[in-house]
Order: structure tokens, then sequence, then C-alpha cells
């Protein structure tokens, strides 16, 4: 590997000279990947990755904020690089490179020198580049692994490729401490030869929520027992989730915790047994050795034990900021003097924690919203859909509507052989207030996400039409001059079509603005004055057809 490696950094010497600049990598998940990382920075050079299955509108954004005149590329993808390349970029092939000299190259570099440029998903606006020097790229996969102990007797297996910044930990951390690493492209290969694969290799860490969640996912019953960690992470993480593993890898500890790309992983939990699952969305666990998490409120004041404050990590490690965006970098990464000299990442997640320390996830900053003047955290929500039989995914999104009032929209994925229907998304928040309940249920065949599937895009959800989804009552259409009037006030209110009777108007997700709009209706038609108490009191458009009448 090491020859390999020296080889890449002195094809890259030979074609572009010494200096730093952004070679860029657009390989598969497998040993060449690895090789071209190592030797970009073997090469004193930095490396930026791009995913096969980014659109090309992205990949050129990234190579040209990148200022990128190199591309290093195997067989595979060859073509792929080239188009992307054009006239004013180099491409070149890895597998040619076996006659390229192997002693090393000779690059000194400096512990804070630049090394790995990872992009965000571009979800909510174009991609940044989260630049990471060599120490912080060293400290982030070291500390990520020293947790498990790793030895020479482990196997890692991962999932990921490099344009993602979990790869720096799942590739560098293992190799850094002795243990052998196994990748298996989940992008080529079928979930059968994964299966396969896993049994075949026996590895003793599975890394990556989306690599466990296939391995869980293809048969139930199946259980792998060479496995003694195997790790979540990612924002939210339920405790179905948790389950199935513990399920699938008896010899397991379930490690989750937070990610980030800025940081690294920060929180860590383990989980053993089923019996210590007593929460719906899992918390992060506790800061890892060598940082702290301070939750902080808006005036930069750490908030009490229980109290929701913004998520900020304070400690060595750090990513050296985001590439050509100074105002950003400043924004973010920054020194707080109540907090010490140390750099602190201010991460835009909104968490809180018990007194002894354990993170509980909240969201994201702009995922909490205020309906009807109450603060929601829109996660807790999807908790408890999460829980609904047949429920496979689900994303709850507050939209904003033309007269500025807010309505929480959720979406689903189910399963529809086990998903019960409408009257148990009803049940689950009967007991609770009435502003946590979503105003409206869409049924999706799949969740759009964000490039490389990690994701829910939420800006490509559709905008939604209130539905009969969330009502518990038979569908019964009107059946009488005054009932058909009120159906068709009602439904010109609460934007729906296939209004029924006997449907509830707060099941439907009415609020107080859309009562008040109903009474003016039926007060100008029916010369009929209801007044707000006696609404309330006729739910349905057949109670209200009689009180009309």
């Amino acid at each position: 590997l090491d020859q390999a490696a020296n080889q890449v950094a002195n094809a890259i010497l030979a074609a572009r000279g010494p200096g730093q600049e952004v070679i860029g990598l657009l390989v598969g998940v497998d040993l060449l990947a690895v090789t071209a990382a190592l030797g970009v920075l073997k090469a004193g050079k930095i490396y930026v990755a791009l995913e096969a299955s980014f659109p090309q509108k992205q990949s050129s954004h990234i190579l040209s904020d990148a200022a990128v005149k190199l591309i290093l590329s195997d067989e595979r993808h060859l073509e792929q690089a080239q188009e992307l390349a054009g006239p004013e970029r180099r491409v070149t092939q890895l597998e040619d490179l076996a006659a390229v000299d192997s002693c090393p190259p000779g690059v000194l570099l400096p512990l804070d020198a630049p090394a790995i440029l990872n992009y965000t998903s571009g979800s909510t606006g174009l991609p940044k580049g989260v630049l990471q020097s060599h120490v912080s790229a060293a400290t982030q996969s070291i500390r990520r692994f020293s947790f498990f102990h790793l030895s020479d007797a482990d196997r890692v297996a991962f999932s990921g490729s490099l344009a993602w910044a979990a790869s720096i930990w799942n590739v560098f951390g293992p190799l850094c401490m002795g243990a052998a690493i196994g990748a298996f492209d989940l992008r080529r290969f079928a979930t059968r030869e994964l299966v396969k694969w896993v049994q075949e290799t026996e590895p003793t860490i599975i890394s990556g929520r989306i690599l466990a969640r296939q391995i869980v996912g293809y048969d139930p019953q199946q259980q792998y027992t060479s496995v003694r960690v195997a790790t979540l992470g990612g924002d939210t993480i339920y405790r179905e989730d948790v389950q199935a593993c513990l399920r699938a890898f008896p010899n397991a500890l379930v490690a989750v915790g937070l990610g980030l790309s800025e940081a690294g992983r920060v929180t860590q939990l383990l989980l053993d047994s089923p019996e210590m699952l007593e929460w719906d969305v899992v918390p992060l666990g506790y800061p890892v050795p060598g940082l702290q998490i301070k939750l902080l409120s808006e005036d930069l004041q750490e908030v009490k034990p229980g109290e929701v404050g913004e998520i900020v990590i304070v400690g060595q490690g750090l990513a050296a900021g985001y590439w050509r965006r100074p105002e950003q970098t400043a924004s973010q990464f920054r020194t707080v003097p109540a907090l010490g000299p140390e750099p602190a990442y201010f991460s835009g997640d909104l968490g809180r924690q018990t007194p002894d320390g354990l993170l509980h996830h909240m969201g994201r900053k702009d995922h909490m919203v205020k309906i009807r003047g109450y603060q929601v955290f829109t996660n807790e929500i999807e908790a408890i859909l999460h829980a609904v039989a047949g429920a496979k995914e689900v994303c709850v999104v507050a939209h904003t509507l033309p007269e500025g009032t807010r309505r929480l929209v959720a979406y689903l994925v189910v399963d529809p052989e086990a998903f019960p229907g409408a009257a148990a998304l009803h049940a689950r928040f009967k007991d609770l207030p009435r502003h946590m309940a979503p105003q409206s249920y869409v049924l999706l065949d799949a969740m759009p996400k964000t490039t490389g599937g990690r994701k829910v895009d939420r800006s490509r959800l559709p905008v939604p039409k209130r539905s009969r989804l969330s009502v518990t009552a038979e569908y019964v259409a009107a059946r009488d001059p005054v009932e058909k009037i009120l159906t068709r006030i009602w439904g010109g209110v609460l934007d729906i079509d296939d209004l029924g009777v006997h449907d509830n108007f707060l099941e439907l997700g009415g609020d107080s603005l859309e009562s008040t709009r109903i009474i003016n209706q039926v007060a100008s038609v029916f010369r009929v004055q209801i007044s707000m108490s006696e609404f309330f009191e006729t739910m349905t458009v057949a109670e209200m057809a009689a009180l009309i009448r």
C-alpha cells in the first residue's frame, strides 16, 4: 500500500510539481481509492473526491470552486472524468502508474498543512467545502476508533465513498491503528451480495448507518456473530434502529453518536441490550474524550440542564474552516472568551443535556418552528410517527402558508401491508397538545434524498394539500343541500377536495383563523351567526348542518 501510494504521489509531482493545490479524485469504494487518497497526501497536495452519482452540475461546481487542474480516475470512471475535465484539466488513470518510481517522494509537511476537502450536499444552496488539515484529519480519525480499542485483529467494514466526511474516519482511523479495512460499494452490488461478502469476510466492526440497515433489512432472522461493534450515525436515531442491530449482531455493542463534517465524531453512547432503550429517539451520548459539548443560547450563555441550546464543540481536531468562505468560517469557527482559549465550532444543531451530560439531539436550528405560538421540534414528531406500524421513513416539515401561518406536514413512506391506516396516525397524538399534531399527511413512494442518499432533501418535498389521511371517521358524502354547501365552504377553506360530513375539523388540522373564515362564510350564505364556542361544539359538517337547520 505504501509503495503504491508513493507511485501516485510521484506521478502527481511529475505532472504538477511541488506546492499546495487541490487534486480531484473520481474513484469507486475500493483499495484503489484509498491508494489514490494517500498518494495525494504524500505529494503534499489536497484531495477532493467526487461521487460518481453526483449530478454533473454539482461535480463541475466543485472542480471549479476548488480550482482543480488534475483529476485522478480509475478505468471504470475514466469517461466521466474526461467529460468533467474538459480542455482545462488533465486526467490521469490510476491503473497506468505501475511503472512509476515507488520511492518515497520526500515531501515534508507541517501538521497544520491542508489535506482534505469535503463538500457538503448543497441541499440548502451551493455545496461548500470543509477543509481538514493533516492534524485535524488524524485527530478525528484516531479519536473515532480509539473508543473501540482497535487492534490488528479487527476488520472494519464501510461503504461510503471518499466524497463523504465519514470516509476520513472510516479509512484512516483503522489504518492508523493497525486494523484492516474492507470496502463494499453499495452502488455497484445488490444487498444479497453484501450479505454474502459480510459472511465471507467476517468484519468485527460495521461502520455506517446505511451499511448496517442494508445488512439488517435483508433478512431480519440472520445473525452475524463476528461483529463486536455496529456504529450508527446521523442526527436522529430511533429505538427501532438499535433494536434491529442488536438482533442482527448478537455479540455487538451498538454505538450511536453525533458526527459532524467540521469536527468528526463528537459524542458516543454504547448500547448492549434492548432494556437500555428507554427513548423513542435515542440520545447521542456523552462528549468523546478531548472535546467539550456546550449548549449556548442566542446571547452565548450556557443554558441550564434540560433547556435547549445550540450545540457548540470546543477542543482540538476541528476542521480548518470552509474553503474560500472566510465570512462563514469566522461565523462558525470562533473563540468565545467564556469557554476558554480553545477554538469552538458552532454547529447550527440544537440539543438538550441531562444533568449528567447526556446529549439529546433536537434537530437543526431551522427545524425548530413555532406553531400557534408554541415551540415545536420536528424530530420529536418524527419519532412519534416512526413508531406507527409499517412506517419506514418519516419527515416532518413546517410549511408557511400564503397568509403567514405555518402548517405541520408529515411525509411518510410506509409498507402498505403493515400500515394500519389513518386512525393509527391520529391515535398517536390524541393525548398530546394540538400544536404537535401534523395538519397534513402525505404518503410517498420514496423520500427525495440529497446527493449520496444520506439525508432527506426537504427542498424537494412536494407542497401538500390537506387530505383525509388524518381523519378517523368513515367517508360519508353530503346528503342534502345544506351539507353540500357546507362541504364546499369547509373544503375551500381547508383546501380539501374529498371532505366527508363526519370529518373532524381538528383532525383535519384546522386552526382558529380557518374557523373564523368558515364562520364568516356561513353567515354570508345562510344568514346565520355562529359563535366561536358553538363552532367548536359542532366540529363536523353534519353537526354544523344540524345547528344551521
